[in-house]
């Protein structure tokens, strides 16, 4: 989680930043060891990258393994600088936070749920039972179906996947983030938990009105979440294309099995395969 200002009783909530989030021209290159000659080569990574995050769509980034799209969230939530290209923020004073894959290692194994929910308000000095009093409060609204209140004294290493992955999540959400950058945070999760996050996230974002740019390599998982997929092409990765999704909300599981799901999903796979492999989707 990246801490662009110190959370304050005073600045929670602040999630009312309206204008554009644009991603403009990003571009970065790396040096990397040559694996024939072991000299240094400069690689690019990025090249040109621009889309929009707006505050009322659920945006998806889809593309390739390798191509750059943690990097892309590591520039856009600050710590990363690009060689080119700009973050337009519709406030300069932003709060981003980053959840990344590694989700287990950013918890603290010696604090409880709640503890560990409540650290960020901790570090700004909020009181102790007005900080346990917020994490109990978010858990209510976002993660009854995931933590009971008998789990709340538990400690991570007693607690299931997705139960930890709610434990990252909400730390991130009690500072009411005007941003929230997800690097493929339920890939490690079994399916039925997966499904569940899914949802939990939806709920959250749908009640709180925060920006979201969510990585996935599931095709499924991104038409299901999406109202926007925008599609990255090989290294060094441009903008392929940026496809709406205008299933209906708040979406329910049983739109999976409708033609329009199906056709949005062949969509997104024929320009993935065809930018992979020079071919449409194995699966018409």
């Amino acid at each position: 989680m990246t801490n662009n200002e110190a959370p304050t009783a005073a600045t929670q909530g602040d999630t009312k930043a309206d204008g554009t989030f644009r991603v403009q021209g990003i571009s970065k290159s790396f040096l990397l060891k040559d694996s024939k000659t072991g000299e240094p080569v400069k690689r690019q990574v990025l090249k040109e990258i621009t889309f929009d995050i707006p505050r009322d769509k659920f945006v998806v980034l889809f593309g390739p393994n390798a191509s750059g799209k943690t990097t892309l969230l590591k520039i856009i939530a600050g710590l990363e600088a690009p060689d080119s290209g700009i973050i337009e923020k519709p406030r300069p004073d932003m709060r981003i936070d980053l959840i990344f894959q590694n989700y287990r290692d950013s918890l603290f194994p010696w604090k409880d749920v709640l503890q560990n929910i409540a650290f960020p308000l901790e570090l700004s000095g909020v009181s102790k039972k007005e900080r346990n009093d917020a994490a109990r409060s978010l858990l209510a609204e976002i993660g009854s179906d995931v933590l009971s209140e008998n789990d709340y004294k538990k400690y991570p290493y007693e607690l299931s996947g997705g139960q930890q992955q709610l434990i990252a999540f909400s730390r991130a959400l009690i500072v009411r983030p005007d941003l929230l950058l997800l690097d493929e945070s339920f890939a490690a999760l079994d399916h039925d938990t997966r499904y569940l996050m899914q949802d939990v996230l939806i709920k959250a974002w749908e009640e709180l009105k925060f920006r979201v740019l969510f990585i996935s390599h599931s095709v499924w998982e991104a038409v299901y979440m999406a109202d926007v997929v925008v599609l990255l092409s090989k290294r060094p990765a441009n903008v392929l294309d940026v496809v709406e999704v205008p299933l209906e909300r708040p979406r329910k599981r049983e739109v999976e099995y409708s033609k329009d799901f199906f056709e949005l999903r062949s969509e997104i796979l024929r320009v993935f395969e065809s930018e992979l492999y020079g071919r449409g989707p194995i699966i018409s």
